[in-house]
């Protein structure tokens, strides 16, 4: 028999003795041979609360009730069982009304009663006890099958990061920081009796030298790299086995867009387009910003310390500080709602940043003559783009110069003369210009006009001349003959590159000051800037650093 909170069967014997029975009363010993048919009141009232009690212990300890035919220890009679049938506590194994329990099954449960039922057994177990329910051991991580499942999830995970990184753009790319960061060096105060060669370096992928804070960046092939000003060493570089498409530099940083082949451009179909940009710490090399975009082969980037416009014939884009897309403007590909750009079929002519307004000469084919536009570089929607002011210029061949928060001027050729039109695209004034017309002739290389400003005035060369134009007014202010690139500040001074050397001049009232020469292996276009003490040339596709 087992011991309380246990589950077993009832009718199985045991391996002990039973426990000693006291003697049963006359009653009691009676009902060995059958039940009467009615019991007094008194003895049934007991006997159905015995069998409530009953039935209650046995259901608390999780033991089952006597099996039907079995005959139970002080069981009362047919009335009894009646009655408790009626209050809802009948033992549903009672043996029905009438029948005779047999004398073998009294016999054994007068000899053998159920310790559980009798009275001494209820104040034990007056507490209920939780059902105790199976529990299934937590499976453990022993078997073979678990081994070789873990084995292959790895292998699996193993041979993906290999395919990724083999196959992937983090597998072509090589970043080598500098071990120290470079240090801004000091603008010079005074200019030097003359200037030397002392470092030149492949740079293809620049159009003018790019000095971003402390390092000067050169372009060529796949790799971007910061080099000392002073020994032109590389301290870092970023490299990808993509082709360059162009280095610049904003916001402190120097990016690199990189060509991907097979993708389309803004322009049409082509072998590729300009669509990787990334910006590292010039200091440092290491990488900050990445995104994709969509400029076309060609492009250049134009900065105005807010925002970075990448250039194209068809397409047009800008991102502010941290990358994020501000404007898409022009042939758009893939558009996400059409009918939001104002004009698909023109081409772009010069583009041209100033005063927080974005400058685009469109040459469409409905219009007469060409067209200025003028527009936000941050509109609410980067698709769809918000014009100030769009109005068709009296002629054709016309080239954006410089634009400010309340004018934009213009070139026009036939005869060459600048134009002056105000916030709402009205013409305020026009002066000739005394250039040549070839000076004029086409388009300025990536549509980015050759403009360097200055504190007092900007200085505009216009392919065979150097034209000075007020800051505030745009008004032209003096011109030097015979140059052959853009002009850096140096020292307060102005430095003009002149075909024998540099030219030294007033910044303000352009008065000479002095000349350098420099002898140059090939004449051409030149653009000049400045690193601390070194003036930097950018000759065709050579940076040379004269100190």
């Amino acid at each position: 028999m087992t011991g309380p909170g246990q589950h077993g069967d009832q009718n199985q014997p045991t391996s002990h003795d039973p426990e000693p029975v006291s003697p049963a009363p006359p009653d009691a010993a009676r009902s060995d041979t059958a039940l009467p048919d009615t019991a007094p009141s008194g003895e049934a009232a007991a006997a159905r609360d015995d069998t409530a009690r009953d039935t209650a212990v046995l259901n608390t300890a999780g033991l089952d009730t006597p099996a039907s035919g079995t005959a139970t220890p002080d069981a009362p009679g047919p009335a009894a069982n009646a009655d408790a049938t009626d209050a809802g506590t009948a033992d549903l194994d009672t043996p029905p009304l009438g029948t005779t329990v047999p004398a073998a099954a009294a016999s054994h449960a007068a000899v053998n009663p159920d310790p559980w039922h009798a009275h001494e057994a209820v104040d034990v177990a007056t507490e209920p006890v939780a059902e105790q329910r199976p529990q299934v051991p937590a499976r453990s991580f022993h078997r073979r099958a678990d081994y070789v499942v873990a084995a292959l999830i790895a292998v699996a995970v193993l041979v993906a990061a290999f395919i990724v990184r083999q196959s992937g753009d983090a597998a072509a790319t090589v970043s080598r920081t500098s071990a120290e960061p470079m240090y801004q060096l000091p603008q010079p105060t005074a200019l030097p009796p003359s200037f030397a060669e002392v470092w030149r370096a492949p740079s293809s992928a620049t159009f003018a030298p790019v000095v971003a804070g402390p390092a000067v960046v050169t372009g060529e092939g796949g790799e971007m790299a910061g080099r000392d000003p002073l020994t032109g060493e590389k301290k870092w570089s970023y490299a990808r086995d993509l082709p360059l498409c162009t280095v610049g530099m904003s916001w402190g940083q120097a990016f690199a867009i990189y060509t991907k082949q097979g993708w389309t451009g803004g322009s049409g179909p082509q072998s590729g387009n300009c669509s990787e940009i990334t910006g590292v710490d010039p200091a440092t090399g290491k990488r900050a910003l990445a995104r994709n975009g969509n400029a076309p082969i060609g492009t250049r980037l134009l900065s105005d310390g807010t925002h970075l416009v990448m250039t194209g014939k068809r397409l047009i884009e800008v991102v502010r500080f941290d990358l994020v897309k501000t404007l898409e403007y022009g042939k758009v590909e893939a558009e996400i709602q059409p009918n939001k750009q104002p004009r698909t079929n023109c081409e772009f002519g010069s583009v041209a940043l100033g005063g927080s307004r974005l400058g685009v000469i469109e040459r469409c084919p409905d219009d007469l003559g060409d067209r200025l536009t003028m527009q936000k570089p941050n509109p609410k929607d980067w698709d769809a783009p918000e014009v100030a002011f769009s109005t068709v210029l009296n002629g054709r061949g016309a080239r954006l110069v410089a634009i400010t928060e309340d004018r934009t001027v213009i070139a026009l050729p036939g005869p060459p003369r600048l134009v002056t039109y105000d916030t709402n695209g009205t013409q305020t004034d026009e002066q000739p210009l005394a250039i040549p017309d070839s000076d004029l002739a086409g388009d300025p290389p990536g549509q980015v006009p050759p403009v360097v400003e200055g504190s007092a005035n900007s200085y505009w060369f216009t392919g065979s001349k150097l034209i000075a134009l007020s800051s505030k007014e745009l008004r032209p202010q003096w011109t030097v003959e015979n140059v052959v690139g853009s002009p850096t500040l140096f020292s307060g001074r102005l430095v003009v590159p002149v075909p024998d050397g540099l030219l030294v001049l007033d910044a303000v009232t352009g008065a000479r000051i002095g000349s350098v020469p420099v002898r140059r292996d090939q004449p051409g276009p030149v653009a000049l800037a400045t690193a601390g003490p070194v003036i930097l040339e950018q000759r065709a596709g050579t940076l040379v650093a004269l100190r």
